[in-house]
């Protein structure tokens, strides 16, 4: 289990920079699609990372 959590570091650290890529997306007024994609791209690459990451660890 320790080995899933320290492998999930780095993953969590792309996820919380891409979130905040997206947050100044929508404080430039930028499109909708631009900053709702962003965010939706940082959800699904952090599940998809954890779970191939689960499946290696457990």
């Amino acid at each position: 289990m320790l080995k899933f959590i320290v492998a999930m570091l780095i993953p969590l650290w792309i996820a919380i920079y891409t979130v905040s890529f997206a947050r100044w997306l929508q404080r430039r007024k930028d499109s909708f699609a631009a900053w709702i994609s962003a965010y939706l791209l940082s959800i699904v690459s952090l599940g998809v990372s954890g779970v191939a990451l689960w499946r290696i660890f457990t």
